[in-house]
This record gives C-alpha cells, sequence and structure tokens, in this order.
C-alpha cells in the first residue's frame, strides 16, 4: 500500500515515461524455459544495513522464482560490499537495494548507476548503444525530446537484463498536526522535507 509497480527504471518523479516496461506474465513459459535449461540456482544479495526492508522483497522473489522452478536464496552483505560486487567473482547473482539519485535530472540516475564505468554500477555491465543514447541525451536543451532518449536507453537496459526496476516506493512521513507544505523532495534522501516551505496551518 505504500508503493506501486515501476514503470521505467528511472523513478517516476524524475521520469514518467511514455512507453512503461513491460514484464512477462506467462508462467508457463517461465516454467518450459526453466525446465528446458536444466536446474538453476540464483542467490540474491542484500545490504545488510537493508535487510529489514528489502530482506522482505527477496524472501517475496525466492517464493516467486520457485513456483516457475528457480531454487534462489537471499545473502545477507556486509556494509560496503555491494561496491565491490564487480570485482567479487563469488558475488550474489543479482543485487536488489535503492537507487536515490541526488537530484531528479535523469543523467542523475543513469551516469551514475547504469551507464559503463559509472561510480554505483555494482556489477561493472556497459551496454554501448544505450550510453551512446544517454551522450546523445546531455547535449539536448528540449526535455521532452532528452527525456525521450533516456527512456529508450532506460528500455535497453532492461530488455537486456541489466537492471530490472521492482517498485517506485511512495515516501510516507509522521508529523505533528497542523504542519503543512511540507514540499517532499523526491530525490536523496526521498522523503526530505523542505524546511523552506514548511509551516503552521493558519
Amino acid at each position: 500500500s505504500y508503493g506501486h509497480p515501476a514503470e521505467s527504471v528511472y523513478p517516476k518523479a524524475m521520469l514518467d515515461p511514455v512507453t512503461p516496461v513491460v514484464f512477462p506474465t506467462d508462467m508457463e513459459a517461465a516454467k518450459a524455459t526453466v525446465t528446458a535449461k536444466g536446474p538453476i540456482t540464483l542467490t540474491i544479495g542484500i545490504s545488510t544495513e537493508e535487510s529489514n526492508s528489502l530482506g522482505r522483497v527477496g524472501d517475496l522473489l525466492v517464493a516467486q522464482l520457485a513456483s516457475i522452478g528457480i531454487s534462489a536464496t537471499v545473502t545477507i552483505l556486509p556494509q560496503g560490499a555491494a561496491f565491490g560486487l564487480k570485482d567479487n567473482p563469488d558475488g550474489p547473482d543479482f543485487y536488489i537495494g535503492k537507487l536515490t539519485p541526488d537530484a531528479l535530472h535523469p543523467e542523475n540516475q543513469a551516469g551514475i548507476f547504469f551507464a559503463s564505468g559509472a561510480p554505483i554500477n555494482f556489477y561493472g555491465r556497459g551496454l554501448p548503444e544505450a550510453d551512446a543514447l544517454l551522450q546523445e541525451a546531455g547535449t539536448l536543451t528540449d526535455i521532452a525530446a532528452r527525456n525521450a532518449l533516456y527512456e529508450q536507453a532506460g528500455h535497453l537496459y532492461f530488455d537486456n537484463g541489466l537492471f530490472i526496476p521492482l517498485v517506485d516506493v511512495d515516501d510516507v512521513v509522521v508529523s505533528a498536526k497542523g504542519l503543512v507544505d511540507l514540499d517532499l523532495r523526491a530525490a536523496y534522501a526521498p522523503g526530505n522535507i523542505d524546511y523552506g516551505s514548511v509551516r503552521w496551518a493558519e
């Protein structure tokens, strides 16, 4: 009740996609694919500092993967270990994390997490055709045209399985009765209140 299925690899507050990503829904076809490939096992990594909230997500994924014949387990990574995944051949097969950029420009998502060589591209994966779209988008001042390229790059990352968005999480803030105009900031950290606008209701 505090989120909704992701429509893009970017937070919706940053980029509202014209064409949302489409997740496969044919579970029988998925089972057949898994059966044809033989036994498949996966490990899901979650950082210890996020294990309380994301651990529940990992457990749900384990159950869902089991329904199509994949044996998955969740492993809790020590603090900071996610930053060494690209150099760890024994690390988890994939990592669940929260992507919280510093600003709401799509470059702050793509350039930090998705692009080849990005500082928080945890597995160090690259997709040159998507990188080229990001480079071109960075030269544009027309926001609609710029966002179209960022969205196109996002589809490439998703379609190639490099980044799979799960959910856009809603901000939840508990405040004293009478506070208004909280003007939540949608960038890092989500839920930050703009103390320049917040006031008591008259």
